[in-house]
């Protein structure tokens, strides 16, 4: 059996929910990003153009955190690293 191949069907399944849902969550998070910019510049009282540098340092912590993520995925394993990583982005998610 090679190393990394999932037999069991139901846990295969729920790998396949699991990453679908990160990547829900990922696109998701953007998109209310994006939306929220003339929000944001208007809360700012900033131009739209000077607000989506909110975007862009958005963009660049999301980054920093992937190379932090890819540390911890490697140190813990991928599922518990996913499962962590949406955890705590539906917690801080609902504190917003």
């Amino acid at each position: 059996m090679e190393e990394g191949i999932i037999e069991n069907k139901a846990l295969r399944l729920l790998a396949t929910i699991s990453l679908a849902l990160g990547v829900f969550m990922f696109v998701l998070d953007y998109t209310v990003a994006n939306v929220a910019i003339p929000y944001i510049a208007g809360g700012l009282a900033t131009s739209v153009d000077q607000g989506t540098y909110v975007l862009t340092f958005f963009t660049i912590g999301n980054s920093i955190i992937l190379l932090a993520s890819g540390y911890l995925a490697s140190r813990f394993g991928n599922v518990t690293t996913l499962l962590w990583a949406v955890f705590w982005f539906t917690v801080f998610s609902m504190l917003c």
